[in-house]
């Protein structure tokens, strides 16, 4: 399925990100990475996909090749929900949407 979303968006989100740290968080382990690394349970988030053969079994929104640790990078270096959208077009409002909700339920477990 085509998303718009060039074979090479793990270039495209570090040309998007600006060299700014992250102030203070809840929880900075989770904005360095965790979201990625296994610290949070991705299966239960029907937004996302992980397959062996799709950019090295990254997490990526479902039917796209966009990993969803870009979301958290571009949030984090300051842009909004739209520009992310806007930015890349194979991901929808709802998918977004559903990883930022996971993710929030996820921390208040933890």
């Amino acid at each position: 399925m085509g998303t718009g979303v060039s074979e090479d968006a793990g270039a495209e989100v570090t040309s998007r990100r600006s060299d700014s740290t992250v102030g203070s968080c809840a929880d900075e382990n989770f904005l360095a990475g965790g979201y990625d690394e296994g610290m949070l349970d991705w299966t239960q988030c029907l937004a996302v996909e992980r397959k062996a053969d799709k950019l090295s079994g990254a997490w990526v929104f479902k039917d796209t090749r966009v990993p969803v640790k870009a979301l958290f990078e571009n949030l984090e270096s300051g842009a909004t929900i739209d520009n992310f959208l806007e930015w890349f077009p194979g991901v929808t409002r709802q998918q977004v949407e559903a990883v930022l909700q996971h993710a929030e339920r996820s921390l208040i477990e933890a």
